[in-house]
C-alpha cells in the first residue's frame, strides 16, 4: 500500500496498536507453550530470569500509526492476541 500509494521519500511508521511490555509478551509466550507443548514439569515462566536493569535499558517500545491509518487508510489484519498464537505455532513446525 505504501509502495503504490504513496509519495516517493515520504516516511510511515506501521504499527497494530498493541503496545506491551517485554514481561507481558514473554508471559504470554509461556503461558501459550504451556498449552500447547506442557512441560514434563512447571511452566515455561519457571525459565525466565530477570536481570538488572542497566544504563539505556528500553523502557517502553511504542510506534504511532496514525499517519499511515490517516493518510492511506491502513489498518493491521491482526491483533496481538491472535498473532502471536500464529508467531508461535510458526515457530513450532
Amino acid at each position: 500500500m505504501v509502495y503504490h500509494n504513496s509519495k516517493v521519500g515520504e516516511v510511515y511508521n506501521i504499527g497494530g496498536r498493541n503496545e506491551r511490555t517485554n514481561n507481558d509478551i514473554a508471559d504470554k509466550v509461556c503461558e501459550i507453550l504451556d498449552g500447547m507443548r506442557p512441560k514434563a514439569q512447571g511452566s515455561y515462566k519457571d525459565q525466565l530470569n530477570f536481570i538488572e536493569d542497566r544504563v539505556g535499558h528500553d523502557k517502553r517500545y511504542a510506534i504511532d500509526a496514525t499517519k499511515i491509518e490517516i493518510k492511506l487508510g491502513w489498518h493491521a489484519d491482526e491483533n496481538f492476541e491472535t498473532g502471536i498464537v500464529k508467531t508461535i505455532e510458526w515457530y513450532l513446525r
